[in-house]
């Protein structure tokens, strides 16, 4: 009877070890899974946070001068530039996107090459398609013209009526110039549709709407960091 008992106990002690040790197998397991799933989820987490940068950017792009304005108004800031791949060409050897002939907006004049000279150029691209941004100083006058053109879009050339430009930053599809100094006025030039809003030829509809595009309103003339906002690089202004 005695060895019949402690056989049994030898069972009953040998059932609890196996199912206490398959206890702890599970709970390994499970902690083993529940990692895995976290992680997977913090990946899934970290897409879709940024798809979803992604496609903001992209809305930036149809945005209006009064919409960015008024985002700069509720958020603390224009929002960042909806294109991809920029940069900020070598001079040396930039070809140039005017043809001669072409005419300057709001004047009487043509643009010829001989009589200008690029002092900053911009390229990348916006719904997928180039932009091409030029700076422009004329060599006997010294004063700033711009030029765009965006995919099939003919290149549009329009003097900003001063000697001196700085790119403040580039916000949706606009690029923000400004004149340093006080008063100087801000430009904002749509990338894509070539319109060029210019305060010195409405000043009571744009001003306002340039300044805020800039970052910087209230403010007079163009001042603020050291470097153009807006980009995923930072690029150091040019006075020019």
């Amino acid at each position: 009877m005695r060895l019949r008992g402690i056989a049994m106990l030898g069972v009953v002690f040998l059932s609890l070890a196996t199912v206490l040790t398959g206890c702890g197998t599970t709970r390994l397991n499970n902690n083993s899974t529940a990692r895995t799933t976290n992680k997977t989820a913090i990946h899934t987490s970290k897409q879709a946070s940024n798809q979803t940068g992604t496609i903001s950017n992209l809305k930036f792009a149809d945005m209006t001068a009064q919409q960015i304005a008024n985002y700069d108004l509720h958020q603390g800031g224009p929002p960042p530039f909806s294109g991809t791949n920029v940069k900020r060409n070598t001079l040396q050897g930039t070809p140039d996107s005017v043809p001669n002939g072409a005419k300057i907006q709001g004047s009487n004049k043509t643009f010829n090459a001989n009589d200008y000279m690029i002092i900053d150029s911009w390229s990348g691209l916006l719904k997928n398609n180039e932009f091409v941004f030029h700076v422009y100083r004329n060599t006997s006058s010294k004063q700033i013209y711009i030029s765009s053109s965006y995919k099939s879009r003919l290149p549009v050339v329009f003097s900003l009526d001063s000697k001196k430009m700085i790119i403040k930053n580039f916000t949706g599809a606009f690029v923000v110039m400004g004149v340093p100094g006080q008063g100087g006025p801000f430009y904002a030039l749509n990338l894509i549709t070539g319109k060029l809003l210019n305060p010195h030829i409405d000043s009571q509809k744009y001003s306002h709407i340039t300044s805020q595009m800039s970052g910087c309103y209230p403010c007079v003339g163009a001042y603020g960091p050291n470097y153009i906002t807006g980009l995923q690089q930072n690029y150091p202004f040019k006075n020019q």
